[in-house]
């Protein structure tokens, strides 16, 4: 249950304590909350650190059916087991594992699977070799210029045919590259209207849709290498670099306490100058309803990375997952526990700028991909 919650201006707080600025004032302050939970938590730990099982199969979620959950035999045996293990056992993994089953096998049996090309050329991506604005006209005059450049370079006996050749060659060249620059230019004189027309609708999700399928930037792309600096040198051994990404993350999120104080402001804090008139936080002990479920669940974006529970944002919109996450979530809300996995996030780094080492896993911002409830 959280106590207290209070939002602080770095302003007020230069004002309260005294401090002098010679640059300009930040423009964030802290967040300071207070929540009392069960002493009784435990997290099995034992999985962290594992990848996800990828020989699952990945679901073409643009045609997921409408009628998900309705015609399950066994979706009132799956609630009761979920009500006794909440009600009875008090036991949230178990409920969450009963409710991750139902989805899974719904979906196995509805939900149609991507097909994925197999073979040995399967993992090639083939470099397309058409222009986004090539038409049928930039083709035959293409071809015309092909045929014109040999015919210039296998003449070889007669010097004023071939001379007549190269000129052709030239002439039907500078055809070509005179429309092609053209065609290029209305093309994207086109993108820049139909961008400019996507930002003035205050469509934001389509603007930057375009733009992705635009693909700007997308040959400035980086891979991660799978190499590591260590105090040895450089390393590409997957033990060394797994441990060494897993160390300095783990590192970066449950920094111990080391003891060192400022000494004035120890005193500071010991002379309860830190404390803060606090504010009434009833709100946010109110009980979770089911309309608060339906509007997280309808906030959720559509088509996106799942989590460790592979649970996708399609599979909860509907009245049956609804009433069991409001079953869930309102037993994590009264009891102060929430299920293991959900403490569990898939890690996507990304480059914080080309100038740091890319060998440094400090060197990456961490973007975690969790669970969609």
């Amino acid at each position: 249950m959280c106590t207290s919650f209070d939002v602080y201006l770095m302003s007020d707080l230069i004002v309260d304590t005294g401090l002098n600025f010679e640059k300009s004032i930040p423009d964030h302050g802290p967040i300071v909350w207070t929540i009392n939970v069960k002493k009784d938590i435990a997290c099995n730990t034992s999985s962290i650190g594992q990848a996800p099982n990828t020989d699952r199969p990945r679901y073409n979620l643009k045609r997921f059916p409408l009628n998900f959950l309705n015609n399950n035999t066994h979706i009132q045996d799956t609630i009761d087991k979920i009500e006794h293990e909440l009600v009875t056992n008090k036991d949230i993994n178990s409920a969450y594992t009963e409710f991750v089953t139902l989805i899974e096998k719904e979906m196995k049996d509805t939900v149609p699977v991507l097909k994925t090309p197999t073979g040995p050329s399967s993992n090639k991506r083939k470099k397309s070799l058409r222009k986004p604005y090539w038409t049928e006209e930039l083709t035959s005059l293409w071809n015309k210029v092909c045929i014109k450049e040999k015919q210039w370079l296998k003449c070889k006996n007669c010097t004023n045919l071939r001379r007549q050749l190269k000129q052709e060659f030239c002439n039907i060249r500078n055809q070509f590259d005179k429309l092609n620059r053209n065609t290029k230019r209305n093309f994207q004189l086109k993108e820049q209207d139909n961008l400019s027309k996507l930002f003035q609708s205050n469509n934001t999700r389509d603007f930057w849709k375009y733009i992705g399928n635009i693909g700007i930037a997308n040959e400035r792309r980086q891979n991660i290498p799978f190499k590591v600096k260590t105090d040895e040198g450089f390393s590409s051994d997957v033990d060394v670099v797994l441990d060494k990404w897993k160390t300095d993350y783990e590192k970066l999120f449950n920094s111990g306490d080391n003891g060192n104080f400022d000494n004035n402001h120890l005193d500071w804090v010991k002379g309860n100058n830190h404390v803060f008139p606090t504010r009434n936080c009833d709100t946010l002990n109110c009980p979770v309803t089911r309309q608060d479920v339906i509007d997280a669940v309808n906030r959720t974006k559509l088509n996106k990375a799942v989590g460790f529970d592979y649970i996708p944002a399609e599979s909860l919109r509907n009245s049956i997952c609804i009433d069991l996450l409001f079953k869930l979530i309102s037993f994590c809300f009264q009891n102060g526990k929430v299920p293991d996995l959900w403490l569990n996030g898939i890690i996507n780094p990304i480059p914080k700028n080309d100038s740091g080492c890319k060998f440094d896993p400090m060197s990456y911002r961490v973007m975690s991909i969790v669970q969609s409830e």
